[in-house]
């Protein structure tokens, strides 16, 4: 029989995700995605302590910023539009209140350096090549500033891979057992029209690709070739054709859940996404005779999930 359709080949990871030791999840969008389907699958997840950051180099410095156990200084904020922001972090930071801001980003800071020696995968996933830099210094968001204020450019391949092998090698020894894995994220950049975001898309593949070769313990999940190739109709693309489908992301989740877990975690990663489920349940009446039988059952089978994963 003819085969009508090319697949990509995904590796089955030699260092499986553990119940028991946290994950991080750092990068684009699509990275916020991955985080939270395996947060519904019962694993440990911190998602961007700085919220979404796009470019490698911004990822890398708060990789670093995080590492060097700093805080975040009151006078290092800025005010726009009633705003207060910082530019190493996302706008999900923001906050009209200066102390609200400020307490956001260094309380999501410190939980996730009182996890640093703990966990034991860090994911990883680039969106673009094309930085914001702010006299000199590259920025993770812009929050709306006018443009005149920034410079627009493509990072160097080079400066890419001196930066991340830096950080590895810092990470790895404060915590030796942490495993890296990168991802490309399959978010095409289209303001740079086709051509740019080729561009940049392809010196990120390179840039990884020698990162991976350089390290130790450091993988690649091909999440970008899986839709470029087995997604490539536009059906599997959301409304504006740029974003993947909720359908995609399931595809790719299901790889990811098939390579990065351990087949032994198989039964007990059903339960819970089965628990997750009836949570995110609501009811028509609330109060009922069967909501509150519902929620009933919902909590006896918690309380059996926490015992089974007890006696592991």
């Amino acid at each position: 029989m003819r085969k009508l359709q090319t697949f990509v080949e995904f590796k089955k990871s030699e260092h499986p995700l553990r119940f028991e030791s946290p994950c991080l999840f750092m990068g684009s969008c699509f990275s916020q995605h991955m985080a939270n389907n395996i947060s519904k699958a019962g694993y440990t997840v911190i998602s961007d302590p700085f919220g979404i950051s796009f470019n490698p180099i911004s990822i890398a410095e708060n990789i670093a910023f995080i590492l060097s156990g700093v805080k975040i200084k009151e006078d290092e904020l800025f005010e726009h539009q009633g705003i207060w922001s910082h530019f190493r972090s996302h706008s999900s930071n923001s906050h009209f209140e200066k102390r609200i801001a400020l307490s956001q980003i260094n309380d999501t800071l410190n939980d996730t350096r009182e996890v640093l020696n703990d966990l034991r995968h860090i994911y990883i996933t680039f969106g673009t090549a094309w930085v914001f830099k702010r006299e000199g210094m590259v920025v993770n968001n812009c929050h709306k500033l006018p443009a005149d204020q920034f410079q627009r450019e493509l990072v160097d391949r080079e400066e890419i891979v001196n930066v991340w092998c830096q950080v590895i090698t810092v990470m790895r020894e404060l915590n030796p057992d942490v495993k890296f894995c990168f991802t490309l994220s399959p978010v095409r950049h289209w303001k740079d029209g086709a051509e740019g975001n080729s561009l940049s898309k392809s010196l990120l593949r390179v840039a990884i690709h020698e990162i991976v070769q350089a390290n130790k313990h450091v993988s690649y999940f091909p999440s970008y070739e899986f839709m470029m190739d087995e997604c490539r109709d536009y059906r599997f693309y959301a409304d504006d054709l740029l974003h993947p489908s909720s359908l995609a992301i399931e595809m790719i989740w299901e790889k990811f859940r098939a390579t990065q877990t351990a087949e032994k975690d198989t039964e007990l990663i059903d339960a819970h996404l089965a628990l997750t489920l009836r949570k995110e349940h609501r009811p028509r009446f609330s109060g009922s005779a069967e909501d509150l039988l519902f929620q009933k059952t919902t909590l006896e089978m918690e309380v059996k999930l926490k015992a089974q994963r007890k006696v592991r």
